[in-house]
């Protein structure tokens, strides 16, 4: 951690800035993970971009005690793919290698996701499977409801990293 640990009382809020990037012009997403030193299990937040590569999250001190966080970010592949689809469309641009694309992604998230989640989400593949139309295409790809289901556990869940680089 740093040099002096910060202070805080019970219902103050903690706010975590990070500078977040990559190279080249793929979608990032990232999270502040965060727990009690009592805790064994990590809670996440998505940092939300601000200025610049810096992106913002935060947590409330819930009990007395020290505080562990750390950052974790990665490329998202699935937002690079909605957002390159959108831009395709908006164009008029040929979209069947994106909707193969986007078919793909779905089903590596359906391998990582729980039975519930993974039904939804094969609901979506199959539509999007089926769909030739651009426009309706990306209708699919920019519903809610899937949005919040493929990108949900970023492929690093799956690594085993050590979050060692904490903070208090």
């Amino acid at each position: 951690g740093g040099q002096f640990p910060i202070k805080r009382v019970i219902g103050d809020a903690v706010e975590v800035s990070a500078h977040i990037f990559a190279d080249g012009h793929d979608e990032l997403s990232g999270d502040l993970l965060y727990r009690h030193q009592q805790e064994n299990q990590w809670h996440a937040v998505p940092f939300v971009p601000d200025v610049n590569d810096e992106w913002k999250a935060g947590f409330t001190v819930e009990q007395t005690g020290s505080y562990l966080y750390s950052a974790r970010a990665w490329i998202d592949a699935f937002g690079t793919w909605q957002h390159d689809l959108r831009k395709k469309c908006e164009a008029g641009q040929k979209v069947d290698v994106d909707i193969q694309i986007g078919c793909r992604l779905m089903a590596e998230a359906i391998e990582r996701a729980d039975k519930p989640d993974a039904e939804t989400i094969t609901y979506y593949l199959h539509q999007l499977q089926s769909e030739t139309d651009a426009l309706e295409a990306l209708l699919i790809a920019e519903d809610e409801r899937q949005q919040v289901l493929v990108p949900v556990r970023p492929i690093c869940d799956y690594l085993g990293i050590d979050w060692s680089a904490q903070y208090r």
